[in-house]
C-alpha cells in the first residue's frame, strides 16, 4: 500500500509541475511565433500572400463605363436597405409582418370599393350611370 501511495504522490507532483510550467511554455510559444512573424522574411511572405489573395499579381483590364458611380450607388442602396429593414422590424416585427399589413390594406381597400359601388348602385335605383 505504501508503494501505491508513493506512486500517486509522484504522479500528482509531475502533474502540478506541468501545470505550473504551462503558462511559461505558452508565453515562450507566443514570443517565438511573434518573433517569426515579425521577422523580415515573415513580413515579406505575408505581403506576398496578401497580393496573391487580393489579385494584385494578375493584370488588370480597363473596362469602359463608370464603375465608381455604380459602386457608390450600390453602397448607398445597401445603406438605405439597412435603414428600411430596421424600420420594418421596429414597426412590424419582421418582413412577414409588413407583408401581412400590406395585404390587409389591399383587402380593406377592395372591400371599401365594393361597398361604395353597391351603395352607388342602390342610390341610383339600379340604373347604370352613363355620361354623354
Amino acid at each position: 500500500m505504501r508503494h501505491l501511495n508513493d506512486e500517486i504522490l509522484a504522479v500528482e507532483s509531475r502533474i502540478s509541475h506541468r501545470r505550473a510550467a504551462l503558462p511559461r511554455m505558452a508565453r515562450d510559444a507566443r514570443a517565438s511565433a511573434l518573433h517569426a512573424l515579425a521577422s523580415p522574411a515573415g513580413l515579406a511572405a505575408a505581403v506576398a500572400l496578401g497580393f496573391l489573395a487580393g489579385g494584385g499579381v494578375r493584370r488588370r483590364r480597363h473596362h469602359k463605363g463608370d464603375g465608381a458611380k455604380a459602386t457608390k450607388a450600390s453602397g448607398l442602396l445597401g445603406l438605405a436597405m439597412s435603414g428600411a429593414m430596421w424600420f420594418v422590424r421596429a414597426k412590424f416585427g419582421s418582413p412577414m409582418g409588413l407583408a401581412h399589413a400590406v395585404l390587409e390594406k389591399i383587402q380593406a381597400a377592395k372591400r371599401s370599393d365594393a361597398s361604395s359601388g353597391a351603395r352607388r348602385h342602390a342610390a341610383t335605383g339600379g340604373a347604370a350611370l352613363t355620361s354623354r
